[in-house]
């Protein structure tokens, strides 16, 4: 658990500080007035999207985009196994937040964003080397897995978002591609139901 916890410091003083230096320069894509934005610190809570029943952690917004890392926890109640989770997520906000009709212009609605995820799952099933008694090439790693993540957050006053997210899994989006009909047939919302996993969150952003 140690080694977890220092992972994830390690992690986010790479995201503060390197990646922070490599977005210095401006695109297309941000609006006039955000370019010179300042970054913000943010402490971040999430449920489901296979970063864990419950996951904690920091991230750090670069204008349109944000990097945070998490640690996740399954208890065995619930996923059949106890399970710890270390994540790492990226997202890209295409679009400014749009304010709502409110007339303190407190709550504001970001319609879109979307990102991935590298999850790294910590349990005796699980391994990242294929061990011995497999053939070469049978199994790929199981402790190390992938999301595409696409949601929409709320915007309370300058310090609270609360988000939305769906986020579908590497195997599963592989799944998809080849058998759509098999999903579709068995699965709500075309399919995604069978691939995917709702989440929900809050981030606390900080001075």
């Amino acid at each position: 658990m140690k080694s977890c916890i220092a992972t994830i410091t390690v992690m986010f003083m790479l995201t503060s500080t390197g990646v922070g230096a490599s977005s210095a320069g401006t695109s297309p894509q941000v609006a006039e007035g955000e370019r010179d934005a300042p970054h913000h610190n943010y402490i971040v809570a999430q449920s489901a999207g296979y970063v864990g029943f419950i996951a904690v952690g920091m991230g750090r917004d670069f204008q349109r985009h944000t990097i945070s890392a998490l640690l996740g926890y399954v208890p065995e109640e619930i996923g059949g196994v106890e399970l710890w989770q270390l994540s790492l997520k990226y997202e890209w906000h295409p679009f400014a937040a749009i304010p709502l009709d409110d007339p303190s212009n407190n709550i504001k609605l970001n319609p879109f964003y979307i990102g991935t995820s590298l999850i790294y799952g910590r349990h005796t099933n699980l391994f990242v080397n294929e061990p011995g008694q497999y053939p070469d090439g049978y199994y790929g790693p199981t402790a190390l897995r992938s999301t595409l993540n696409m949601g929409l957050s709320l915007l309370y006053g300058k310090k609270y978002t609360l988000f939305i997210e769906y986020a579908a899994l590497d195997t599963g989006v592989v799944a998809y591609v080849r058998h759509p009909e098999f999903f579709m047939d068995n699965y709500d919302f075309l399919g995604l139901e069978g691939i995917g996993s709702l989440a929900v969150g809050i981030k606390l952003k900080l001075e």
